[in-house]
């Protein structure tokens, strides 16, 4: 029987959720400083979590792990992963469906299945919910597991405190993502457009990001907007994404996946709320603030500018 050093985290949500599930990965590698820890998620998110967290990613959709939900043979890497695993963590079930019964059959009773319900899914089913942080709302269901939801609890503290790493000098300027994955979430474009010019005029250097998301969803002439202003960076990839913002001196964005990796990689951010409470949804981090307006153009960019010239 092949020792059992592995602990498997399945995750399919978006950016921003997958961040919020980082003080668990962390507190994983503590208590298991002899085992390997795998995100088992999609192939971008899986590299950026070996960047910035430095534990290792197996690929999602493409390494055969859809066959524990249609119940056909796992290839021979996914399934060697599976039967070394001591713990899986699952984001994908409620634990008495099909895919968590195979799971189980492949792991074995040696392994501990933990089920949990993504913060996302949980927004008005669960009671209590509305009142917590969705990082905190993670750790309470942790309570079965009582080692690993302190130690989730203390490396959820030390983030908030420090972040997740040591950054480099900032020397990048203020990052600006005007984008989200819901519209609702999203200022709108020509208040970004304002913004960046007087923070220009009062000295400051300024570079939009935009993701795949944004050239979907905007017309040639709102990125021509943008490039008249200052410089835009495409960001294909997540790591491209860290790279832009590891050195950023302050990002301004909405609600969005971009904003929580800003927060934990401990840049000053400043994040626009609309419709989402950021009671439940804050960015993780030392260095977050909070703008709030319902509707969110009902926010001025006069607002956003005085908060974010302000240390």
């Amino acid at each position: 029987m092949p020792p059992r050093r592995n602990v498997l985290i399945f995750h399919a949500g978006a950016l921003g959720d997958f961040v919020l599930t980082w003080p668990l990965a962390l507190a994983l590698a503590r208590l298991y400083p002899q085992s390997r820890v795998y995100y088992v998620t999609s192939s971008g998110k899986g590299k950026l979590a070996e960047r910035t967290l430095r534990i290792d990613s197996t690929d999602l959709d493409t390494a055969g792990w859809h066959n524990l939900f249609a119940a056909g043979p796992l290839p021979p890497a996914a399934l060697k992963l599976v039967t070394e695993a001591h713990t899986i963590i699952s984001f994908l079930t409620d634990g008495v469906d099909a895919w968590s019964a195979r799971a189980r059959q492949i792991a074995g009773a040696e392994a501990a299945l933990i089920p949990l319900i993504p913060p996302t899914r949980a927004v008005l089913p669960q009671p209590g919910f509305e009142r917590e942080h969705a990082a905190d709302f993670i750790v309470r269901q942790l309570a079965p597991w009582p080692a690993l939801a302190e130690a989730t609890r203390q490396i959820l503290r030390s983030i908030n405190e420090r972040g997740i790493a040591t950054r480099p000098p900032p020397t990048g300027g203020t990052i600006i993502h005007p984008g989200s994955g819901g519209r609702d979430k999203c200022w709108p474009l020509d208040r970004y457009v304002t913004l960046a010019t007087r923070l220009i005029a009062a000295g400051r250097r300024v570079t939009f990001t935009i993701g795949e998301v944004e050239l979907d969803r905007w017309s040639p002439q709102d990125l021509s907007a943008l490039e008249t202003i200052t410089s835009v960076k495409h960001c294909t990839t997540l790591l491209d994404l860290f790279s832009v913002l590891q050195s950023a001196e302050q990002f301004i964005g909405n609600d969005s996946g971009p904003a929580h990796l800003a927060g934990i990689l401990a840049v000053p951010t400043l994040a626009l709320f609309g419709p989402t409470d950021p009671a439940n949804w804050k960015p993780l981090g030392p260095n977050v603030r909070i703008l709030r307006a319902t509707p969110l153009d009902n926010l001025s960019a006069e607002e956003v500018l005085s908060t974010s010239l302000t240390e």
